[in-house]
Formats: C-alpha cells, structure tokens, sequence
C-alpha cells in the first residue's frame, strides 16, 4: 500500500490516542489509510471524498470544511485506524506465519483483552463516524457536494455509526 497524505497524520495520532511513543508508524499508518478508503469514504461518498481530499492536500479548504476535517474527520479516522490496527501490533505475519509479538519485559496481551481494546477503540470510532453524519446532514447547505454525490462509485453511507454497542463496558 502506498503511503500518501492523510487527513490524520502520525502526530495527530500519538497526540490523541492512548498510544505508546515508541509505536513504529509503520505498524500504524497502513491501517489509518485504510481507515480513511473503507470508512471516512464510505461515510462522505467518493465523489465528495475526492472533493474534500483534494481541497485538503492543497491546503484549500473553506473554514467549514477545516471544521469538518478537524473536529469531525479526524477523530473518526484515528480511532477506526487505531482499531484495525491492533490486532497487527500483537501479532504479525512472517515468512514462517503468524508470529505473536513479546519480549522479555512485557505480557502480551491475551485474545479477551485484545478483543476489548478493539470494542472500545470501535465504538469511538463509531461514535465519531456517527457525528459526521449527523453534522453533515445538518449542515447539508455548507458541503453541496455532499448532497450532490449521486453519481460517485461509493454513494455516502448516512447510517454509519453505533452498531458495536455500547461507548464504554
């Protein structure tokens, strides 16, 4: 997967999220992209995502679009990204298979922790997707394109959000 630009960077990452400063971006970042191409699209429609992203990467966006990106986009992404990626931190794939991740002062976490970690960084990501949706769609006035995105391969998705349950156990 090629790295590119995303609305999240690696700071916002590990100045948002309960992650370690040490965590390798590469471990990371792949799944924050994939975080943006299979949810933060879905959720805008891509005819409105290549709008937004395009505006973004040339730094033109109008200061309705920068508060949907920052206050919205982002923390949606993050958490999304952050849950895809837990499972890879504690294990990865090698020549040899799938490897467990350990070393000799840590306790690797077990299958029922990891799997809460996912929930709960899930259902922040959910919540977060779910005000996009909302905020959007009350402020449909403010994205014409985001109405208008009938054409696009990926037609926005204005049910996202809360179906893992609830925010916190």
């Amino acid at each position: 997967m090629a790295t590119r630009t995303l609305f999240v960077s690696e700071q916002y990452m590990r100045d948002n999220l309960p992650i370690s400063r040490n965590l390798d971006n590469k471990d990371l970042m792949p799944n924050v992209q994939m975080a943006e191409e299979l949810y933060i699209q879905d959720i805008l429609g891509s005819e409105f995502y290549s709008y937004l992203y395009s505006a973004f990467t040339a730094q033109t966006l109008t200061p309705d679009e920068v508060t949907l990106v920052q206050d919205y986009i982002k923390p949606a992404e993050a958490y999304r990204g952050l849950a895809l990626a837990l499972p890879f931190l504690s294990f990865q794939i090698k020549n040899k298979g799938s490897q467990k991740q350990s070393d000799d002062f840590s306790t690797p976490t077990d299958f029922s922790e990891l799997k809460f970690l996912i929930h709960n960084a899930e259902n922040r990501a959910e919540f977060y997707e779910k005000r996009i949706v909302k905020y959007l769609c009350m402020n449909e006035a403010l994205f014409p394109q985001y109405e208008t995105n009938n054409d696009g391969i990926i037609k926005p998705n204005n049910k996202n959000g809360w179906d893992s349950g609830l925010l916190f156990y």
